[in-house]
């Protein structure tokens, strides 16, 4: 795999900030700061061997914990990866990405956006693209904050309120940390693989990048459903992607167009007659209610029904 660099923005941080991070960060070793920060500064540092160890321990500790905290958040990118092309990209977005959170759980929020704009995958021997890596990475993002997100304690007496309201003045409540995933390659497919090769035992994260591809027994998994489309004649060119949280572990499912427009709009509050009139308008007659309802209540996708105010 090989990585490129690009500047880091300076829009957001100051110039002494910046000299900081590049200090404390060089890959290189050359850790001086000497007069790069802005006159008048409280923080002064030399070149001396105790302060260059010093920044060293920081620079170690630092990106040991940056590397773990994103190998937990991007967990399927770092198996299919393996753990030496994940922290070799780790580093690089730790260096360029500033953490101004207190919780490394909420760090890394651009670092899809940062494989997309900084690496460059480059081999004969295997399909992989930079864009399924990126996408990989944003599915493992939107797991990661379903995973974190606030819990909504589920009601399902509101149910009668169907039969007893007009279904214009309802919503839905969905799950904690329910959100949409819709996506260009068969990413929940990939998803699956990397879970069964896993529960065999296998490490992934101590394999090669190389081996790791070996063991997928689908390697069209690596291609653009595009190119699916076309050799199988299909329209729909994406994957629809259902995320919720129903206890401790988010859960993700494929699910049909018609559903991810349905889902959107109880996303959106809209009322459940209205959603269903915009269903019908667009013709998605392959969904319906009846069928949708008891399916969600019980994988536990949705907490309540709400009257709207």
């Amino acid at each position: 795999m090989t990585l490129k660099m690009t500047q880091p923005s300076t829009s957001t941080l100051s110039k002494s900030q910046n000299d900081l991070v590049e200090a404390i960060f060089s890959l290189q070793n050359s850790l001086e700061l000497e007069s790069s920060l802005e006159p008048g500064n409280s923080l002064e540092l030399s070149g001396s061997a105790q302060q260059q160890a010093g920044l060293a321990i920081y620079q170690n500790n630092m990106l040991a914990n940056g590397r773990r905290a994103l190998s937990i958040t991007f967990a399927y990118t770092s198996k299919l990866l393996g753990l030496s092309n994940f922290n070799q990209l780790a580093d690089l977005y730790l260096t360029n990405s500033l953490k101004t959170q207190y919780d490394w759980g909420e760090y890394g929020k651009d670092f899809p956006e940062f494989i997309e704009q900084n690496t460059e995958l480059s081999s004969t021997e295997h399909e992989l693209t930079t864009a399924l890596v990126a996408e990989l990475a944003r599915f493992d993002l939107n797991l990661h904050q379903a995973t974190r997100a606030i819990d909504i304690e589920p009601d399902l007496t509101t149910l009668a309120l169907l039969e007893q309201v007009d279904a214009y003045q309802l919503t839905i409540s969905l799950a904690s940390g329910s959100r949409l995933f819709q996506c260009q390659y068969d990413i929940v497919g990939l998803a699956q693989q990397l879970d069964n090769i896993t529960s065999q035992g296998v490490d992934l994260h101590q394999q090669t990048m190389l081996e790791n591809l070996q063991q997928l027994s689908d390697k069209s998994l690596l291609q653009p459903l595009t190119d699916k489309a076309m050799e199988s004649d299909l329209v729909d060119q994406s994957q629809y992607v259902f995320i919720w949280r129903p206890m401790f572990k988010a859960h993700f499912e494929t699910i049909t167009q018609s559903q991810y427009l349905w889902l959107q709009k109880q996303l959106q509050q809209q009322s459940i007659g209205a959603a269903l009139d915009e269903l019908i308008a667009l013709e998605r007659n392959d969904f319906s209610l009846l069928e949708w309802l008891p399916k969600a209540i019980q994988q536990e996708q949705l907490t309540s029904i709400k009257k709207l105010n």
